[in-house]
């Protein structure tokens, strides 16, 4: 009696267990959409520099920022357009930071304020 008592815990044990694994890989397979900076993007929405450069998410954008050369910097930011400002504001939907960056001429300083919004994210 005791052998089967201990034989249905065991089933129940199991159960309980494959059940688990299935809902573990229910939720990994399943892809979390993120908004804002962090959202995937469609490749229409891809951003190309002038220089041949595609930017793909906002990461790309901040490594690019770092390292491009001021002619394709200007070529971007000058007092006719503001393409980064577009990016973030129309295919991110990022307004604030977007009317943050508005007037700075320096890529780094753009590089810094997108860098400051993730770090503040990150807190909350």
């Amino acid at each position: 009696m005791a052998e089967k008592k201990e034989n249905k815990q065991k089933g129940k044990t199991e159960t309980k267990k494959k059940s688990a694994k299935k809902n573990t890989k229910k939720e990994s397979s399943k892809k979390v959409k993120e908004k804002g900076l962090l959202k995937e993007i469609k490749p229409e929405e891809y951003f190309l520099l002038c220089d041949g450069l595609v930017l793909k998410n906002i990461y790309d954008l901040i490594d690019a920022l770092e390292t491009m050369n001021d002619d394709v910097f200007y070529y971007h930011v000058n007092d006719e357009r503001n393409d980064f400002f577009n990016w973030l504001k129309d295919v991110f939907h990022e307004e604030e930071l977007a009317q943050r960056i508005v007037g700075f001429r320096n890529p780094l300083k753009i590089e810094v304020e997108i860098l400051k919004e993730l770090v503040n994210r990150l807190k909350i």
